[in-house]
């Protein structure tokens, strides 16, 4: 059996249609939600996200729970005959505590491994942290801190851990179409000369997917050997420029007057503004009504339909964790391109930015 945490978030939610999509793996899979609701406001109105698509999963044989992560009988339900764990943080105030408790209940309940999803910014974000900075990434530094000194203090029967940094998912650019569309430029905070590797989330989906299956596609109970214990960068194909990406733009929109406004005139706040009032933006507002709709109608037949999805309005966290990523990789060398993904995935190709935006052309296309 394998529990995948946070199915009411972003990576949880993305990683169980993935897997389900295949309908010989959905008996054996788990997905808990927290029992909290995010919240968002909306023209002054605090408005519950809810989760349609649980529906979904559930209706395919998939079994759904809600809990309280921080209650010790609703974990220990949650972790019976559990396998393997695919943890991933959440967008709420306490999210470290809780995913240290589950790691705890996990090693009381004899799991035999966990796939933890970190951030490739987890390890450069500790010492800024202690000076009051990089505080949404460094939350994934110190879950990675606790899993090794897990395994440190732990005997034979520890679960064997496995930690996937993950880079900018090219799936984020999804929030930028509707600025792209009504201003015709696109506006990062990153510097002109400094570059980025996005990776799409199904090449993150499908590296979860061959760790918890053998070469038949048939579910392993614990992890290979050669995975235990290892770190994983997951980076896409390429490195790029935002004068890259607005060339990508350009070419997938056939639009050729495209603006860029890169870190020397795009500060943080600008972004951050954006970001945090776009769920007052109407044309947005109607994409997520229908992008849930979709979910919730979406038969997992194996379309990948989930990457083209807006399911959330971003909240202050994930806001928080986007430019920390930001500042970090204008300062340092955190987003890497390597050919990890590659390995990892076994002959599948990764999909690039470019392809990214010749599919979704359509929703970055300027309103002229």
């Amino acid at each position: 059996m394998i529990l995948i945490t946070s199915v009411d978030e972003y990576l949880g939610y993305c990683i169980t249609a993935h897997l389900s999509s295949i309908s010989s793996i959905r008996p054996y899979l788990r997905v808990v939600y927290s029992k909290e609701r995010q919240k968002y406001s909306y023209k002054k109105t605090t408005v519950i996200q809810k989760s349609p698509w649980l529906l979904t999963f559930a209706s395919k044989g998939i079994d759904v729970r809600e809990v309280d992560y921080m209650h010790p009988n609703d974990m220990s339900h949650a972790m019976r005959n559990v396998d393997q764990i695919i943890l991933s943080l959440d967008s709420y105030p306490n999210r470290v505590e809780r995913c240290k408790y589950i790691c705890e209940v996990a090693v009381r309940s004899h799991v035999r491994s966990i796939i933890f999803l970190s951030h490739v910014g987890a390890t450069t974000t500790l010492m800024e942290d202690e000076n009051g900075g990089y505080q949404a990434l460094s939350d994934y530094g110190r879950i990675e801190n606790h899993l090794v000194q897990l395994q440190e203090e732990g005997e034979k029967d520890m679960p064997h851990c496995t930690i996937l940094r993950l880079d900018w998912l090219q799936q984020h650019f999804h929030l930028w179409s509707f600025q792209t569309e009504a201003t015709r430029t696109i506006a990062l905070p990153l510097f002109e000369d400094v570059k980025i590797c996005p990776i799409d989330i199904s090449d993150v989906c499908q590296v979860i997917f061959r760790l918890v299956t053998d070469d038949n596609g048939n579910i392993l109970t614990d992890l290979k050997d050669s995975h235990s214990g290892q770190v994983y960068i997951l980076a896409g194909p390429c490195a790029m420029t935002v004068r890259d990406i607005v060339g990508y733009l350009k070419e997938a929109t056939e639009y050729q007057n495209f603006g860029l406004k890169d870190k020397t005139i795009t500060q943080s706040i600008d972004t951050g503004h954006y970001l945090k009032h776009l769920s007052q933006n109407l044309r947005f507002d109607k994409r997520l009504k229908m992008d849930r709709i979709k979910a919730y109608q979406d038969n997992l037949d194996g379309r990948l339909a989930y990457r083209n999805y807006i399911l959330w309005s971003p909240t202050d966290l994930q806001i928080q964790t986007y430019l920390d990523y930001f500042d970090c990789v204008n300062k340092t060398s955190a987003s890497v391109d390597t050919n990890t993904i590659e390995f990892l995935l076994r002959g599948y190709a990764p999909r690039t930015l470019r392809n990214f935006f010749f599919e979704n052309a359509i929703s970055f296309k300027p309103r002229v």
